[in-house]
Order: C-alpha cells, then sequence, then structure tokens
C-alpha cells in the first residue's frame, strides 16, 4: 500500500511537469516497462483529463476592470508631505554626537588647577592634573556612553520604524 502510494505522489508530479530532467526520464522508462507503474499512471491520467474537462480557467467578468477602476476612484489621494525630516529626530542625534564632546570638555575644565601661578596661556594646566585614565574607568564616563548607546539604538528604531510604515503604506 506504500509503495502504491510512492509511486501516485511521483506520477502526479511527473503528469504535473515538475521534478528535473533525469526523474523525468526515470519514469518515463517505468512506464513503458513495469505493468503496475503504466496501469496507476494511466489511471490518473484518467483523473487528470476528467478533471480537466469539467473545470474551466476562471476568466474575470468583462466589467472587472471597470469596477476596480470605480473603486479606486472614490479613494482620495494624500497630499504630498511638506517635511520629508522629522527635527525631534534630527535634535536627537545632535544630542547622540554633543553630549559625551561637552561632558569630556567640562571635565578637562574641571580638573585644571586653576590655583597654579600661570606664565602663559596654557602653563596653569599640569599633565598630571588631568587624569583621562580615571575618566574613562570611572562609573560616570561608563553611564554616560550606555546613555548615549541607547538613545542611538532607540533613535535607529524610530527610523526603522519610520521607514517600514512608510513602506507599508506605499505598498
Amino acid at each position: 500500500m506504500k509503495q502504491q502510494e510512492e509511486i501516485e505522489m511521483q506520477l502526479w508530479e511527473y503528469i504535473d511537469g515538475s521534478g528535473n530532467e533525469a526523474t523525468r526520464l526515470r519514469i518515463t522508462q517505468l512506464i513503458e516497462t513495469d505493468a503496475l507503474w503504466k496501469e496507476t499512471y494511466n489511471q490518473l491520467m484518467e483523473v487528470h483529463n476528467s478533471i480537466s474537462a469539467v473545470i474551466e480557467t476562471g476568466q474575470p467578468s468583462l466589467r472587472f476592470t471597470r469596477n476596480v477602476m470605480d473603486a479606486v476612484a472614490g479613494i482620495d489621494i494624500l497630499p504630498a508631505t511638506r517635511r520629508y525630516i522629522n527635527p525631534a529626530i534630527m535634535k536627537g542625534m545632535a544630542a547622540f554626537f554633543i553630549i559625551p564632546v561637552i561632558l569630556l570638555i567640562s571635565y578637562c575644565l574641571f580638573s585644571i588647577n586653576w590655583l597654579s601661578p600661570s606664565l602663559g596661556y596654557f602653563s596653569g594646566i599640569k599633565r598630571e592634573s588631568i587624569h583621562l585614565e580615571r575618566l574613562f574607568s570611572s562609573t560616570f564616563f561608563n553611564t554616560a556612553i550606555a546613555i548615549n548607546v541607547i538613545l542611538g539604538l532607540v533613535i535607529t528604531d524610530l527610523l526603522l520604524r519610520k521607514k517600514v510604515k512608510r513602506e507599508a503604506g506605499s505598498v
């Protein structure tokens, strides 16, 4: 029984024209040489031909195109948008880049020893007074970086959602 089902499945694929050329050639040879295959093929061809004779391909009505165009004519077309750039997103992106720079400059300014005697413009800045290794290993800096990364991910998510929404609306 299992063998009969497998034969029928392979023959239906053969009748439908699916499968590669080697498989089709093998099945053709089996139909010509094996009685079981030939009998099953003839039965399936009778079913296929009877179904093909009864079922006609569906043709749309002559007024189908006109009906579709009438339905589309009733829909209002949206006007073109005037603003393509969201100002909130632009401000968020600017803040993403500006905040770390401001934090680094303010840390450097607060690290300067302003009470030291100065001989020139930059004589008050001592290399020992600016401890960048403490800055990069501090909790404050790590928190600031984490917040900026999260803001960047939120902005990216907003942009991608807006793009998906725009593409879904145009389809």
